[in-house]
């Protein structure tokens, strides 16, 4: 009479192309002794999948956050990009995070010593254990495509 559902694993088609989105973040003090709130940052991202040039080279995606007007991502790097992995990972690539990811953080000409636009890879290594990244190392880039 009644048939047995089957569970089927979920797929998912990842089109490849640019992604534009903001990433709030607050990075201010919890606790405002005003009666206004506070406000919250929000980083710039785009997200390149699945492009040619990345592809011919083993990278599957290409995250760029950039740095708003008035602060730079700087140190937030890691904690930004866990909450990317935690929170858009799942839904971009399904069943498994590929190993290939390139970092990249482009600093606006305000928030720079030289006052010039800085464009620069970060390395970041995933904890297991922790769900979250840590910072490695950094290079600079000419372009947020090298």
């Amino acid at each position: 009479m009644f048939k047995k559902i089957v569970e089927v694993p979920m797929t998912q088609l990842v089109y490849s192309g640019r992604y534009k989105f903001e990433l709030p973040y607050f990075t201010g003090q919890p606790i405002s002794l005003e009666s206004e709130g506070r406000e919250v940052q929000h980083f710039p991202i785009e997200v390149y999948v699945r492009t040619d040039e990345d592809l011919a080279n083993g990278i599957f995606a290409r995250f760029v956050i950039y740095g708003n007007d008035i602060r730079p991502v700087g140190d937030r790097y890691s904690q930004l990009a866990t909450i990317l992995r935690r929170a858009y990972f799942t839904a971009l690539f399904i069943p498994d995070v590929p190993e290939k990811i390139k970092w990249i953080e482009h600093r606006n000409p305000k928030n720079t010593v030289l006052n010039r636009e800085e464009i620069v890879e970060i390395e970041l290594e995933w904890d297991e254990k922790t769900a979250s990244y840590s910072f490695v190392g950094q290079k600079f880039l000419k372009s947020i495509f090298e």
